[in-house]
C-alpha cells in the first residue's frame, strides 16, 4: 500500500473518528468531496454542506483543495478534520 496514506478523519458535525486510506496522489478537492458524500449516506445528509473542508488535525489550519494528499505533507497517521 505504497500509494496509500492511513489518516485519522475526525467528523465533528457527526461526532465520529474514522481510519481511512487515501490515494496520495488524489488531491484535497476530490477527497473532500468523496468524504461528504461517504459521512452524508451514513448520518442526513442535510449536515453536511457544500462548504465544508479539511483541516490539519494538528494545526487547525484549512489544507489547500488544489493540493494532493503528499503535497500537502500529510502522512501515515496524520490527523485530518473535515468542516
Amino acid at each position: 500500500m505504497n500509494n496509500k496514506i492511513l489518516l485519522e478523519l475526525h467528523v465533528p458535525i457527526v461526532n465520529k473518528v474514522f481510519e481511512i486510506f487515501i490515494p496520495a496522489g488524489k488531491n484535497i478537492k476530490t477527497v473532500t468531496e468523496l468524504l461528504k458524500k461517504s459521512i452524508s449516506s451514513l448520518d442526513t445528509p442535510s449536515n453536511i454542506t457544500s462548504s465544508m473542508v479539511i483541516c490539519d488535525g494538528n494545526t487547525g489550519k484549512i489544507i489547500d483543495p488544489n493540493l494532493t494528499i503528499k503535497e500537502a505533507g500529510l502522512q501515515n497517521g496524520s490527523k485530518i478534520i473535515l468542516i
